[in-house]
């Protein structure tokens, strides 16, 4: 018999939360907003683990953002979460690094050049 790692153990103890979620009445039954809720609550905590408390509300909310097909798969273990807040982490750092078009003088500043 082996040890199971930290890893493992936090897939394994994801993977029952998120069954459980999809197996439930409310899931089952629920209109796509609650669904989308529910993997949210549910995700939140693993997501916070792997990004951090500052990143993790973005990055949840850019994955219940997602076509409900696509977020029920990209969730359905821990590993496709790992790579799916990966890939949501690294385009939030690119459009953040990315430079920002000029915004428009305020009018406060137009006001003082007239």
């Amino acid at each position: 018999m082996f040890a199971m790692t930290p890893e493992m153990m936090t897939a394994q103890a994801y993977l029952q939360e998120i069954n459980q979620v999809f197996s439930s009445q409310a899931f089952m039954t629920g209109i796509e907003k609650e669904k989308r809720e529910q993997v949210g609550t549910t995700i939140f905590k693993y997501v916070e683990k792997l990004v951090g408390e500052q990143l993790a509300p973005k990055i949840t909310g850019m994955l219940i953002d997602l076509p409900l097909a696509e977020l029920n798969y990209s969730v359905s273990t821990y590993q496709l979460l790992q790579a799916k807040v990966h890939s949501a982490y690294s385009l939030l750092m690119q459009t953040r690094a990315a430079p920002s078009a000029p915004s428009a003088p305020k009018p406060e500043a137009t006001a003082a050049v007239q």
